[in-house]
């Protein structure tokens, strides 16, 4: 490709950052880059910082010339067509009238008001992609190409208006290996044909060339055609270009039986994978985030006897098996399975989170992770409803379901395990202990939410029984609900008091006292708000009341959500637990 920069009359270490961008050819080496193929950035309309310009990214025949002239017919705007064709009688719409005679990576119109893109027919329907709203303020187009699957292969902006500026910019991006396979097929260059303008950072520079405030240089059949204007803010540099940014060459591919994993001293080949099956490698477990925060993938964890699991996959056409936690946030997994059929980069991706067997020694393996202690908070959750349903059987009170009790059916979870709630899946999603705070905030909002599924009106059934005042009652809802019914527990373990002594028991005791057995159940309901509010001191306040020390916050938030884990469970089970020794009493 032709070194651009050179054959300009200015000196290319004082031209705009942005417009030397514009000239920078795409390298091949990183098949994952986001390609910019077409774009609208305005900046400052009207002042001294003014920047803009607008790109589309058109394909040409390899063996054609390129040069500006070939690109005059591109409508103002960058976009692929300009205004709608008139048309007064049937049938008066020609053939290809209103089409635009050059192939667009992206397809978009506009008519100085309003603009709208999207990614040309001919790419996603060669390359096979699917597309996908972002909805909102957003409002944007997402392809994937859900046969592999790789997510967001090309997105952007779906639509812009125009008064006096415009709404908001648009950058369309494409994945570099796709956007060359395409090239590839066509036997096309990729061309960047845009316009450029802005004001000059250094402008002594530029002076000589100023003949009375203005310079002009447009070379016959050349790529560019260049202005310099002085202006109230200084000088004006405008460019209207068309350069080859990419050429029909495909990314290499990589063979993943040449990696050499983390510790091993030669390349991972078939070989090697059938003749050492048992060994294993270690990945941090941030590794499944990928696959957790996407719902086109599945990574339900799960447990076989005393370990944990996940095997992330897609669809059923792949999985990674045998994946098996090891302390907090260490997953260990043989060579074999590793290799077992799965995309190429599904493997590369694991590779780049594997360390070295020295490296997983330094971490705790007993130290319990994100979740063994999900797993501990759903059996504790789901014996609270199993208790309340038998205690309502032996005081007399309508028995519900454990499902309705706590919203979780106990036959459910041992028949699909959580396949029908995706909400536990998103509780035990990967915790490092460098947890961002919004991170944290956002997990123990998830935690309220599921126990708000515990139903207030039979827990209210429950309480008039034991002689709780019922217009007080009516007054309560969820966590102040649990309380009360808490309060009454611990008489009845305290005095060692069989389930029969619950009916009428209320008068006895302050029922309404706040208790110190549910108060952490309390503050992930404090934590949603904080969450809300975004308030830092909000959050830490309250964690600091269930005894949490904020000097182990300084490194993330990892050690108080595993706190936060443990005094809930903590709660469930005292809860469980009194429930279970009235009704064991004689």
């Amino acid at each position: 490709m032709s070194n651009y920069l050179d054959s300009l009359p200015v000196n290319k270490e004082v031209l705009p950052d942005l417009f030397k961008k514009l000239l920078e050819p795409i390298s091949i080496e990183n098949p994952n880059e986001m390609v910019e193929v077409a774009a609208r950035f305005n900046k400052d309309t009207n002042g001294p910082n003014r920047e803009y310009y607008h790109m589309s990214m058109v394909t040409v025949p390899e063996t054609d010339s390129v040069s500006l002239d070939t690109f005059d017919n591109i409508p103002s705007e960058g976009v692929a067509s300009f205004s709608i064709p008139t048309c007064s009688n049937k049938g008066g719409l020609s053939e290809g009238y209103h089409r635009p005679r050059l192939d667009h990576i992206v397809a978009s119109w506009g008519d100085c008001s309003f603009y709208n893109f999207n990614l040309s027919e001919d790419v996603w329907m060669t390359m096979g992609l699917t597309p996908r709203c972002v909805g909102g303020d957003d409002q944007r187009i997402v392809y994937d190409d859900l046969s592999v699957p790789v997510i967001g292969v090309a997105k952007g902006e779906i639509s812009s208006e125009f008064y006096y500026q415009p709404s908001r910019d648009i950058h369309w991006k494409m994945k570099n290996d796709y956007l060359r396979q395409y090239l590839w097929q066509k036997g096309h260059v990729g061309v960047r044909a845009f316009y450029y303008e802005g004001y000059v950072q250094k402008p002594e520079a530029y002076e000589p060339l100023l003949d009375d405030g203005f310079f002009s240089d447009a070379p016959e059949a050349g790529w560019y055609d260049l202005r310099l204007v002085t202006t109230q803010h200084g000088i004006l540099f405008q460019a209207q270009a068309a350069v080859i940014a990419i050429t029909p060459d495909r990314c290499e591919d990589r063979d993943v039986h040449e990696l050499i994993w983390p510790g091993d001293d030669a390349p991972m080949t078939k070989a090697r994978t059938e003749k050492f099956p048992s060994q294993s490698i270690y990945l941090r477990d941030s590794f499944l985030e990928k696959y957790e925060k996407n719902s086109v993938y599945s990574s339900m964890p799960y447990k076989y006897y005393d370990k944990f699991g996940c095997s992330p996959g897609y669809k059923g056409q792949w999985d990674f098996t045998e994946c098996t936690r090891v302390g907090r946030n260490l997953i260990r997994t043989p060579v074999r399975e590793l290799y077992k059929p799965k995309p190429d980069a599904e493997i590369f991706h694991a590779f780049s989170y594997a360390i070295t067997e020295e490296e997983a020694k330094q971490f705790d393996f007993e130290q319990e992770h994100i979740v063994s202690k999900v797993f501990r908070f759903v059996d504790e959750i789901v014996g609270f409803g199993n208790n309340l349903h038998a205690l309502a059987g032996r005081i007399g009170a309508h028995q519900h379901t454990p499902e309705e009790y706590t919203g979780f059916s106990p036959a459910e979870i041992e028949y699909s395990h959580w396949a029908k709630y995706p909400i536990l899946s998103k509780l035990a999603q990967v915790a490092p202990l460098d947890m961002p705070e919004q991170d944290f905030l956002s997990r123990c909002k998830t935690l309220s939410e599921v126990l708000g599924r515990i139903k207030s009106g039979p827990l209210r059934r429950i309480l008039v029984i034991a002689g709780c005042d019922q217009d007080h009652l009516s007054k309560l809802r969820g966590f102040k609900l649990i309380e009360v019914l808490s309060n009454l527990l611990e008489y009845l373990a305290e005095n060692l008091e069989s389930v029969e002594a619950f009916e009428g028991c209320a008068p006895a005791i302050d029922w309404k006292q706040r208790s110190r057995i549910v108060a952490p159940i309390f503050i992930t309901n404090d934590l949603r708000n904080a969450d809300a509010h975004e308030s830092v001191k909000q959050c830490i306040d309250a964690l600091e009341r269930i005894g949490f020390d904020h000097a182990n916050l300084s490194d993330g938030y990892g050690l108080a959500l595993d706190y936060v884990f443990d005094r809930v469970v903590e709660s469930l089970a005292t809860l469980n637990s009194n429930m279970e020794k009235s009704f064991n009493q004689p």
